[in-house]
């Protein structure tokens, strides 16, 4: 008996070192990394430098999540209802086509299914894919985007 408790003892012992000196010497996260999207941060400055947007002067709401080890961003906000088609214009995006659903997922940004109608625009800027779905709220659109790697 007192040997086996001796040879467990000493592998939980060599099981606590080698634990140990993984934590010592393994490499820790570096929270100056960039995203999988190559994105310093999520700010509305650099979503608009890498993702290639104009952002109207009434943005509102901006909010982005992205899920982690995925090369995506969900981005969400509101702006003036006038200014939908200059922010497409000046994104370098399509004009929007009602009635056509381009988001197929729910994000925790926005309900999958909202309440008013959508219309879309699909493009990309520098390898990244940009998915816009357009739907009204109130006085303003939500504009709902999702940036892929390509």
């Amino acid at each position: 008996m007192k040997r086996s408790t001796n040879i467990a003892l000493a592998c939980v012992a060599l099981a606590a070192t080698l634990l140990g000196l993984w934590l010592v010497f393994s490499p820790g996260s570096d929270e100056s990394e960039t995203s999988a999207l190559g994105f310093e941060d999520s700010s509305i400055d650099e979503v608009a430098r890498r993702a290639g947007f104009d952002f109207p002067g009434s943005t509102e709401e901006f909010l982005t999540a992205q899920p982690d080890g995925q090369a995506q961003m969900d981005i969400t906000f509101t702006a003036e209802e006038s200014e939908v088609d200059e922010f497409l214009v000046d994104s370098n995006l399509p004009p929007k086509k009602a009635g056509e659903r381009v988001i197929l997922h729910s994000s925790p940004l926005w309900e999958l299914n909202p309440d008013s109608e959508i219309s879309s625009s699909v493009g990309s800027h520098g390898g990244i894919g940009r998915t816009v779905e357009i739907t009204d709220e109130d006085d303003r659109s939500r504009i709902r985007i999702v940036l892929v790697e390509q």
